[in-house]
């Protein structure tokens, strides 16, 4: 699949994102929106706002950005 436009994105799925970085370089990371209704009910700093945020890894921060496109995350390899 292509990249596709963020306003196709599924919202509160996990995908790859893509945007242009402060220095202007193409960047990707895993992503996904984050309504502020699951703001106000789990996360501890409730004042956030609802958009596009970084998916973390275990145990950091997650951080808002401003993804242009997406796309499905590939499947993981198979054990076999």
């Amino acid at each position: 699949m292509d990249w596709q436009p963020i306003k196709t994105a599924p919202k509160g799925r996990l995908i790859l994102v893509g945007y242009r970085n402060k220095l202007g370089n193409w960047s990707t990371t895993r992503g996904r929106w984050v309504s502020s209704e699951v703001i106000e009910s789990y996360w501890e700093d409730a004042e956030a706002p609802e958009g596009w945020y970084e998916d973390p890894l275990e145990g950091e921060e997650c951080y808002w950005i401003e993804p242009t496109h997406w796309m499905p995350l590939p499947e993981p390899p198979s054990d076999r």
